[in-house]
């Protein structure tokens, strides 16, 4: 025991003494190892706080209805479609020459081997054949009695008005289009926007916490924190530029432009007219207005004329011709000396049997029958749209709202947690989750009303309004 004692104080001794040694040493490696991140967080502080923000690529400014008159003087698709109006205008072209006179002219010049002689019963040789021949024709054919014909100039009739119609709705589906693309070039230009609010937040955020850092009074968690999250603002405002100059090349594709058009402030955008009566009103509107609609009621009817036609094939045809020919070489002896002749024939045509007649009629009946079920379902799909889209756009609204809510109250809250950390009562990680929080909440709202946008355009274009009004607006 006498010995035990001793030996324990000794070894308390010593190891006191060692531990003393080791804080010591510890303690200058902690200040080296702080005076080295100090030194490394200054440098990446600065260039993260010296980092120059993208620039929007230059472009010229673009109205919204300037975008549409583009649009409808350059796109290719419009112009592709403006075209199938040609060839419609050439086809009822070809329908009237079916009933028109035919003219023709010929010019014939044979060389026989030798002239043909007889002789007569007077022993004297009469020429029948000379051995040059020079004759010209001229020949026209009038359809007297051709009920196909004429029906087929009605069925060209109704096919250029469904060229017509169908040019109209590509013209407001590219202005849907156009709009759409527009809208989201804005909303991108917004996301820009905050993108660089946060950045110069986070900014003044970093200075104050790498301060307090230095001073002893702070920590490098916190510094790293903020500039992990500012590294990440500055790589989201990245991704919204490239974002954004695919979508302003999407619109001037759909404009037919060069270069990056850049949207100008958002144009106003009302509810269509008679929105507050009920759906069945507007949905006969709707009816009444869109175009698909009225292009499958024109297919029926071209349907329905295209079965009269097939019926016509067996209407007998009344067909008359005139021909009138002329010797130009010198006339046999034997024969005429007028050089002259015309003649004039009428062909009465009758159709007795044939059976491909009756299998065209069934033909033309199954398609009637095809054209008015897509009718009927076309008037269906549209009263199934247009419930969808109010829905949808009621819904929008709802959630524009929350997100106003959400968006206000996360400013607010932000600048609590500012106001708290720059007076010592915060923590920094509060003011950056609060960040975070209301930069979520300003993309979320910039979201909202995006695709509030979106759907008040789809329920103008689903009750069949003119897209292009939006622009006047402008």
């Amino acid at each position: 025991m006498k010995f035990i004692l001793p030996m324990l104080c000794l070894y308390f001794g010593l190891a006191v003494f060692s531990a003393s040694i080791l804080a010591g040493e510890n303690n200058n490696s902690t200040s080296m190892i702080r005076e080295t991140n100090r030194e490394g967080s200054s440098t990446k502080i600065d260039s993260l706080l010296h980092r120059q923000k993208p620039k929007i690529s230059a472009g010229k400014s673009l109205s919204l209805k300037n975008a549409f008159e583009l649009a409808a003087k350059k796109n290719l698709n419009l112009a592709q479609t403006r075209k199938e109006i040609e060839i419609a205008r050439a086809e009822l072209k070809t329908a009237w020459g079916r009933i028109l006179p035919i003219g023709g002219s010929n010019l014939a010049y044979t060389i026989n081997d030798h002239a043909d002689e007889a002789k007569m019963a007077g022993g004297q040789a009469v020429e029948v054949r000379t051995r040059y021949n020079l004759r010209g024709n001229i020949q026209i054919n009038l359809p007297l009695v051709n009920a196909q014909a004429w029906q087929g100039i009605n069925l060209g009739k109704i096919n250029l008005n469904i060229r017509e119609i169908n040019l109209k709705m590509a013209k407001q589906v590219l202005y849907l289009s156009v709009a759409q693309t527009y809208f989201s070039a804005l909303t991108l230009l917004g996301f820009i926007q905050i993108q660089e609010n946060q950045i110069d937040t986070i900014g003044k955020h970093l200075k104050i916490a790498n301060l307090r850092h230095r001073s002893g009074t702070g920590s490098l968690v916190d510094v790293l924190r903020i500039q992990t999250d500012l590294a990440t603002a500055h790589e989201e405002l990245i991704k919204s530029h490239f974002s954004l100059d695919n979508v302003r090349d999407v619109l001037a594709q759909l404009v037919g432009i060069k270069g990056l058009p850049l949207p100008t402030a958002p144009p106003e955008i009302s509810l269509p007219e008679k929105w507050t009566e009920k759906e069945t009103n507007y949905k006969k509107i709707a009816e009444n207005q869109r175009y698909n609609l009225k292009i499958a009621n024109k297919m029926v009817t071209l349907a329905n004329q295209q079965l009269t036609v097939s019926w016509m094939q067996f209407v007998p045809t009344l067909n008359a011709s005139w021909q009138l020919s002329y010797l130009f070489s010198e006339p046999t002896t034997f024969g005429s000396q007028d050089r002259s002749r015309w003649l004039l024939g009428i062909t009465l045509s009758i159709p007795l049997f044939n059976h491909t007649f009756y299998a065209d009629l069934d033909k033309k009946r199954a398609q009637l029958g095809k054209a008015t079920l897509q009718a009927i379902d076309t008037r269906r799909k549209i009263g199934l749209e247009l419930r969808k889209t109010t829905r949808k756009y009621k819904n929008s609204i709802e959630e524009l709202e929350l997100a106003r809510t959400k968006s206000h109250l996360a400013q607010k809250a932000l600048k609590l947690a500012e106001t708290a950390y720059e007076h010592g009562t915060g923590s920094s990680l509060s003011v950056t989750d609060t960040r975070r929080m209301s930069r979520q909440a300003e993309i979320s709202l910039a979201i909202k009303r995006y695709n509030s946008q979106l759907t008040l355009l789809e329920l103008i274009y689903s009750i069949g309004n003119d897209i292009e009004a939006i622009g006047d607006n402008h």
